[in-house]
């Protein structure tokens, strides 16, 4: 593991090492604090590792969440949400204005224990339902 991972991006130039849960769960607080504070949405992302990462989006009640892994296929998946809807969220996506289907996201909570669950194991979190494109996954992935 590089001396510089695990780490969370809020922003391309905006990163900080986490090297415990507790550094992990003051981060989520204070974004929450600002998202609260400014009424702003944002993404963040937090790799474990070079080859994987985890993408959630703090500021509202639906997160949109996505798992990257150069090992998996397919390499990046999306959540899939309890919503059938075509609203949209929208946030900022490290610089990027973005939009995303409600039905593409998760409650925020969920979000953030998929987050918790993916820096203590490094693996894709099972708690949220995953799809590619809106199409749920076989099981078993």
């Amino acid at each position: 593991m590089s001396n510089e991972l695990p780490k969370l991006i809020w922003s391309e130039d905006k990163k900080a090492q986490i090297n415990s849960i507790e550094e992990l769960n003051d981060w989520i607080n204070k974004f929450i604090e600002e998202a609260n504070s400014t009424g702003n949405s944002f993404a963040i992302e937090l790799a474990v590792d070079s080859s994987s990462a985890l993408f959630i989006t703090i500021g509202q009640p639906e997160s949109h969440v996505e798992f990257f892994s150069e090992t998996g296929r397919p390499i990046v998946v999306a959540c899939l949400g309890p919503w059938d809807s075509d609203d949209l969220i929208k946030f900022d996506g490290m610089g990027e204005s973005c939009e995303m289907e409600k039905r593409y996201c998760v409650p925020v909570e969920d979000a953030l224990t998929a987050l918790r669950t993916y820096f203590l194991t490094g693996q894709r979190p099972n708690n949220i339902k995953w799809g590619t494109g809106g199409d749920p996954l076989p099981d078993g992935l």
